[in-house]
């Protein structure tokens, strides 16, 4: 293991560490604008789609598997209620969001599955050859940053609600 290590690119750390920064401060309650409700699942859409492209090239079969993942990702929320509780304050244009761990289990599912791709990848294991392998593993990356745009999604409709019951209030 000490080995395996030894071999990481200090980048990773780094990014490793940004992501288990970000994941804490996913989990206490915060006020956020609109760009950073967006940022987070457009940073792990990236990420994950950048680990299918880095892992199994440009092939139209890897993407439309991410894509499967990334529609899965709608019933998966369904299922496991990934959705934040979110408000939204018209005069600040802000989100109130409450904190969460989900994220952060996420974001370490996301690294650390691109960890075991890539080292897999490079010692050429017989797993990698499988085409069930590369199947499961975008799909699984598709699943993984699908569920932050779906939560960003939910988060999103606090903003709708609050536009919409202003509207009753001043028309009432």
């Amino acid at each position: 293991m000490g080995d395996i290590l030894s071999h990481t690119p200090v980048w990773v750390y780094v990014l490793f560490t940004v992501l288990v920064f970000f994941g804490f401060k996913q989990s206490k309650p915060r006020q956020v604008s609109s760009w950073m409700v967006v940022a987070l699942p457009v940073a792990m859409l990236i990420l994950s789609l950048a680990g299918v492209l880095s892992g199994f090239g440009i092939a139209l079969l890897s993407i439309v598997f991410w894509l499967v993942g990334l529609v899965l990702s709608q019933l998966f929320n369904r299922v496991f209620k990934l959705t934040s509780y979110a408000e939204y304050d018209l005069q600040n244009q802000t989100f109130l969001i409450q904190g969460s761990w989900i994220p952060l289990v996420l974001m370490m599912a996301i690294f650390f599955t691109k960890y075991a791709v890539a080292f897999l990848l490079a010692t050429e294991h017989a797993l990698t050859v499988d085409p069930i392998f590369m199947l499961v593993a975008c799909a699984w990356y598709g699943l993984l940053s699908g569920s932050f745009l779906v939560r960003a999604m939910g988060i999103w409709q606090a903003k709708r609600h609050a536009i919409k019951a202003e509207k009753v209030a001043k028309a009432a």
